[in-house]
């Protein structure tokens, strides 16, 4: 379907998006995600499942989701004419299914194939964003700040950066290279929201299978690390880190134990806010 692996995997997370929005106790109904998943996006998701032998659904997409959109929702109040900013948006549709703030603009940067592709479904689908939405062609890897620029971002003002389900798939020089080149564009009163997961998680011996097969598609997770509390503050963020579990999203307890804290080496999930300072 697309050339790149990258953008194959982004639909494999809309299709974990519309199975979340069918439950009756769904923590966010996503009407576009079954359309943007596509064949491809289930077929994928569920080869991923079978090599992970998961026996139950893995709510981490479900929980991420929720715990931006509620972020976003909150953050973008603070702000007059919010820019928010989603790196690698792939078949995210918060720009269409999130209340936003008047004077919202959201840019969508993600690769030209995968823009097409969503641009065409949604029209098709008659979806209609409740912000200014502005699509984005670039690569995350050089020159992606040049094409916000031609899209309307204001360096001069606050942006709220969504670095979401991005950061694993990129090598430590790139992640680290990303962070760095939009902390140079933020402003005081940036804000970011970012997962990142732990080197521990990465050898779970439960995962090496799911690992492996996403690593045969071209789309290994490489970036991990133990405290990215640490990183954005030489940055110049405030960050704020909770896991999952920590949290209480929608009311649904989060199913697996906690991993003990202050022990390095242990499998985390890390949901990663932060101010620029």
């Amino acid at each position: 379907m697309f050339r790149s692996p990258l953008a194959s995997t982004a639909c494999m997370t809309a299709a974990a998006r519309a199975r979340e929005s069918r439950r009756t106790d769904a923590l966010f109904v996503d009407p576009w995600a079954n359309l943007l998943a596509g064949d491809v996006g289930w077929e994928l998701q569920r080869r991923f499942e079978t090599a992970s032998g998961a026996h139950q659904e893995n709510p981490y997409i479900a929980v991420r989701t929720r715990w931006a959109d509620d972020h976003l929702r909150t953050a973008a109040r603070r702000h007059r004419d919010p820019q928010v900013v989603l790196l690698a948006a792939g078949m995210d549709c918060r720009a269409i299914r999130l209340d936003w703030p008047a004077g919202t603009v959201v840019y969508e940067v993600d690769q030209p194939e995968l823009l097409r592709h969503k641009n065409a479904a949604l029209t098709g689908a008659g979806a209609q964003p409740n912000c200014e939405r502005r699509v984005v062609a670039a690569d995350l890897n050089s020159g992606w700040a040049g094409p916000l620029v031609s899209a309307g971002v204001r360096w001069d003002l606050p942006v709220i950066w969504v670095v979401e389900g991005l950061l694993m798939y990129f090598d430590a020089g790139s992640a680290q290279t990303l962070l760095a080149e939009l902390t140079a564009l933020s402003v005081a009163g940036s804000e970011l929201v970012a997962d990142f997961v732990s080197p521990g998680f990465l050898r779970q011996p439960w995962l090496r299978p799911g690992l492996d097969l996403l690593e045969s598609w071209g789309t290994p997770w490489q970036f991990t690390i133990e405290e990215p509390a640490d990183l954005l503050r030489r940055l110049g963020w405030r960050p704020t880190v909770h896991e999952p579990g920590d949290l209480d999203i929608g009311g649904r307890p989060w199913p697996y134990p906690p991993a003990p804290r202050g022990v390095s080496g242990q499998p985390r999930l890390l949901l990663t806010t932060a101010l620029r300072s």
